[in-house]
């Protein structure tokens, strides 16, 4: 995440950030790196916890109705929620009324809804995603896709398990998480690939994934008017 950031956003800047759904604090240290950041969660219980970790400026709030004032933000940050909420459109619309024009969309959801198993019902997941069809809710509100790619990508053995899971899936299984703990070794090992990943995801993007990150930009409506109506000059001139 923060390979991308530095790469679409750059250095030196520094942003007003929001961090939706921001748990237990994880990413607030990350995206401290680029400017101040406040967080909302649902959960009392993580927002108290993120003020125990220092991290003050953290409420408590609801994705689909921010209590803040219209374009606050220079960077919204929604990192494994979209997925919770059953009005994703709804959400993203409140997401682009927060944030400045011109200002970031920063994303990130699990892929592809054949890799639904009783993991993604445990954790109350509406749905999963095809970058394709992120990419085309995003600019019916008015946003221009900046980055996107699948990732997690190089962990193969994760990408077949969740297959096998679903080919063999029991009926009416009970749902659970598949979080799986694993010796310490061995799980510094799986994290290796993801060092190479951000490497390419520099460069560009992976072809398929179980899961899609994503940063995209609210255009201002009569700049993204403009630039519609030259890539439509454009196309009328091609014979």
């Amino acid at each position: 995440m923060e390979s991308i950031l530095r790469r679409v956003i750059g250095r030196g800047r520094s942003l007003d950030i929001l961090d939706v759904g921001c748990g237990t604090g994880i990413n607030l240290g990350l995206f401290a790196k680029f400017g101040r950041v406040c967080g909302v969660d649902a959960s009392p219980e993580a927002v108290r916890y993120c003020h125990t970790r220092g991290f003050d400026a953290v409420r408590e709030g609801r994705a689909e109705n921010l209590s803040f004032a219209d374009k606050s933000f220079d960077m919204v940050a929604a990192i494994e929620l979209l997925e919770h909420i059953r009005d994703d459109v709804g959400t993203l619309r409140e997401f682009s009324r927060v944030l400045r024009d011109n200002g970031f969309l920063f994303l990130t959801v699990p892929a592809y809804q054949f890799l639904w198993t009783e993991h993604d019902e445990a954790l109350d997941h509406v749905r999963r995603y095809t970058l394709s069809g992120l990419k085309r809710k995003l600019e019916t509100l008015g946003f221009v896709l900046e980055k996107g790619s699948y990732m997690v990508t190089f962990t193969s053995p994760l990408f077949l398990y969740r297959i096998l899971k679903k080919i063999f899936a029991r009926k009416n299984a009970q749902s659970k998480a598949s979080y799986v703990t694993l010796p310490r070794f061995l799980n510094d090992l799986l994290v290796l690939p993801f060092f190479l990943e951000a490497k390419i995801l520099n460069r560009t993007r992976l072809p398929f994934g179980i899961s899609i990150i994503c940063v995209a930009r609210k255009v201002p409506p009569l700049r993204l008017q403009g630039e519609r109506s030259s890539i439509e000059n454009v196309c009328r001139k091609t014979p």
